[in-house]
């Protein structure tokens, strides 16, 4: 393998395993250099743990870096984007961090962001991104979410060898139908509208490729007007109809019928909402309304709450294929954004509770939030106007806490010496700032920080004020 470096470093060779999957780093660590293995530091024996609970050792994979020398500090990620001799050994590649991930798939997208997304092939085979080590040490909780992405990429090499590809789960997709066939899905639904209901719309993109120059001149928000809408109640199929006057009027039925006995549930509903209530009429009753990603932000925090990322993160939802690639115009994109939905919303309450932070959330999103929206309702709301005010003045505001912060950082600071009780007789001490108000009992005297006399004049160095006992 050739070397971008002009100067000689340890090279570390790739280590061969038996389960046909390759675990690949940017490049060897120095700690790797110096014992001549690969994957040795610290969050190589963290991931190797999670992988020991699957039952495989670390020697059962394919070790790899795309850079076969240790890079100087801080480089080990554009020496594995210049490295021009790399070959995967194995056709299923787990990438460990940021640098492999991309130079692997040729994208300039993080692992992160690339989970809920078509895999890139790689010469036939796959990769598998799992999140950066950022990620595990900022929220331990994370590493829950490389025992699935190992096993699957176990699971696919075996099947690879078997002349099997991976298999999803599969869903049913209903696309447009009927007039008819719409009618007696939302009979179906009527039935029971007690189900919790998972629903999505399409709306166009607010600047679209195609816009004209005079849409582009009204300023009009695009986003207002709803195109499609989404819906499923079952983990195993989903329906989108077209917003035309054909199918509203089973759309208005089943939110209205979901509204009263049943629970509805969006992804980032702050969206949805407002423009279903602007078309329908619906006012969305919070008793009867969930926003799943305000679950997921209870649950991890740390990570982008995009449903795809979101989805692949969830350790219930593995089979769920990646998804986002296909496009809007997809039946089966539609079909499983509501799906996947839904699925999130049933995996979550379960993992929301084992980790204990159900009641948080039912404080604050399922208490708090009702008495909000009824308290609007009936006018009590925040001052639009006062709100505006205080946003002129934050900038004058923060001129002045800041102005007097650099007063109290730059004023002297004094020594400040307290009596202990008169049995002990000494002197512990504490740091103030500003004048000295001596306390009852004692008295401000002068004393040189140099040789600690307290008859002091302008010769002494250090002078600082201290309280004596009297």
């Amino acid at each position: 393998m050739s070397c971008v470096c002009a100067f000689p470093r340890p090279r570390v060779s790739f280590s061969k395993g038996r389960l046909g999957v390759s675990l690949v780093a940017s490049a060897p660590t120095r700690l790797d250099g110096k014992l001549g293995k690969l994957l040795v530091g610290h969050h190589a024996a963290l991931l190797a743990s999670r992988f020991k609970r699957l039952g495989y050792a670390w020697e059962d994979f394919t070790l790899q870096t795309v850079a076969a020398c240790v890079p100087p500090t801080g480089k080990a990620h554009s020496c594995a984007l210049r490295c021009a001799d790399f070959t995967p050994a194995e056709a299923i590649c787990v990438a460990l961090d940021t640098g492999a991930f991309q130079r692997l798939t040729g994208q300039t997208v993080t692992p992160l962001l690339a989970r809920g997304y078509a895999w890139p092939m790689l010469g036939g085979g796959w990769v598998v991104p799992l999140l950066p080590p950022a990620h595990y040490r900022a929220d331990p909780g994370l590493l829950a979410t490389v025992a699935p992405d190992v096993a699957k990429a176990v699971r696919m090499a075996v099947g690879l060898a078997a002349g099997q590809p991976y298999a999803y789960d599969q869903i049913d997709a209903v696309w447009r139908p009927t007039r008819t066939q719409w009618e007696g899905i939302v009979r179906e639904f009527l039935l029971d509208p007690s189900r919790t209901f998972a629903a999505d719309i399409e709306t166009p993109w607010k600047r679209r490729a195609d816009m004209s120059e005079a849409e582009k001149a009204s300023g009009e928000d695009l986003t207002q007007t709803i195109d499609e809408f989404n819906v499923t109640w079952r983990t195993d199929w989903g329906v989108s109809v077209p917003w035309t006057e054909e199918y509203v009027p089973g759309v208005i039925a089943m939110l209205r019928a979901s509204q009263t006995r049943g629970t509805t549930l969006f992804w980032n509903g702050s969206y949805d909402m407002p423009r279903l209530t602007r078309h329908t009429g619906i006012v969305f009753d919070p008793h009867h309304t969930r926003d799943t990603k305000d679950l997921f932000r209870v649950w991890r925090n740390s990570v982008p709450r995009k449903l795809a990322v979101a989805t692949s993160l969830i350790p219930d939802n593995y089979g769920v294929p990646p998804w986002k690639h296909l496009g809007t115009d997809s039946p089966v994109y539609r079909a499983w954004d509501v799906v996947a939905l839904l699925r999130n919303d049933i995996a979550l309450h379960r993992l929301v509770r084992a980790d204990g932070a159900d009641p948080a959330y039912d404080l604050f999103m399922r208490r708090l939030d009702p008495h909000l929206v009824r308290m609007s309702r009936v006018g009590l709301a925040v001052d639009a106007s006062r709100v505006s005010r205080l946003v002129e003045e934050l900038p004058r505001r923060m001129a002045e806490e800041r102005a007097a912060m650099t007063a109290a950082l730059t004023a002297p600071r004094y020594k400040v010496w307290k009596t202990r009780p008169a049995a002990e007789r000494g002197l512990a001490g504490v740091e103030a700032a500003g004048p000295i108000e001596p306390c009852p009992g004692t008295r401000a005297v002068l004393q040189c920080g140099a040789c600690g006399a307290t008859e002091v004049d302008a010769g002494h160095v250090g002078r600082k004020t201290i309280l004596e006992a009297v």
